[in-house]
């Protein structure tokens, strides 16, 4: 039976001491079990990585030349006519534009 999204789960996970350490460090001062500080910081490091790329595809929608998105909207399609490929060139023009990441 396939699981519903609202199911609990249990998951073991491999960690260094260490981390595991800085974890129940970090679950007390918050006033959290262990596990609540890990899914805690697991659900905010993924909507953190989502509120990225909503910002992205923001900037992205927001660099698209008004010409160029009234003929997406026209065609509706996104192929064939150019559209696309002008899009890319703004995608392209835009991730070129940002700071690098660091490692």
């Amino acid at each position: 039976m396939a699981r519903k999204p609202t199911d609990t789960i249990q998951l073991k996970v491999r960690m260094l001491e260490t981390l595991r350490r800085q974890m129940e460090d970090a679950a007390a001062r918050n006033g959290r079990s262990m596990n609540a500080e890990i899914v805690a910081r697991l659900g905010h490091s993924i909507q953190k990585d989502q509120d990225a790329i909503t910002e992205l595809a923001k900037l992205l929608l927001d660099s698209v030349p008004d010409d160029v998105r009234h003929r997406m909207t026209l065609c509706g399609c996104l192929w064939g006519c150019g559209c696309v490929l002008t899009l890319w060139g703004v995608v392209v023009l835009t991730l070129s534009s940002l700071p690098a990441r660091k490692s």
